[in-house]
């Protein structure tokens, strides 16, 4: 059994088997199943109004997450955290805040090649060269009222050209930059959890 890690946005959810002592618990909220009961969205929802961080404890978080996705469509993406020789950072904004590039995944292609694919796209940066997967997420969202889990691969990438970037501005994106390391981190502790937890990734090393 392992845990399993859904974003709503900037809410966290946790399926887990791993209870937690009291004063640990009362930090974030706690909901306990059986070994036969199930969780709902709309239950879940409900936590978000009150908190960002729901522990879900249950003996099978396996199998109460894989009952939980029934209620969602599932949709594969993949994007990147580009660095350059200088050791700059490259981030997009859009919707108010700093993000990675990233996008759906196409028939005939790999998850690697979406990755590349996506990232020249949203950011005009060509010759990009895969260095390893940093890790996988997930998150949780309502398109038009139907609502999707997106499974994101992210890859740490790095390209040897200088180059300056340029925003597809057709996916909402209105800025490009290399960002130091420092600045892109901070960028990042005020955009959503999956990008914090890209960028930690990439600078554990």
């Amino acid at each position: 059994m392992s845990d399993h890690i859904i974003y709503f946005a900037d809410k966290t959810l946790i399926f887990t088997a791993v209870d937690l002592p009291e004063k640990v618990a009362s930090e974030c909220a706690v909901y306990r199943i059986g070994p036969s009961d199930t969780i709902t969205r709309a239950k879940i929802l409900q936590f978000f109004e009150k908190y960002n961080t729901l522990r879900l404890i249950t003996p099978d978080p396996d199998g109460s997450f894989e009952h939980f996705l029934r209620e969602f469509t599932w949709v594969e993406a993949a994007g990147g955290a580009v660095h350059n020789p200088e050791g700059r950072i490259l981030m997009i904004y859009r919707n108010n805040r700093w993000d990675l590039p990233k996008g759906h995944h196409e028939p005939g292609e790999t998850i690697e090649e979406c990755a590349l694919r996506e990232v020249e796209e949203e950011t005009s940066i060509s010759g990009l060269h895969l260095e390893r997967l940093l890790t996988v997420t997930l998150h949780a969202y309502c398109l038009r009222g139907h609502w999707e889990v997106k499974q994101t691969h992210w890859f740490e990438m790095a390209t040897q050209e200088p180059q300056i970037p340029a925003p597809q501005l057709e996916e909402g994106i209105t800025r490009v930059e290399w960002l130091p390391v420092e600045e892109a981190v901070e960028c990042a502790r005020k955009s959503f959890p999956t990008i914090q937890r890209v960028l930690e990734r990439m600078l554990e090393g």
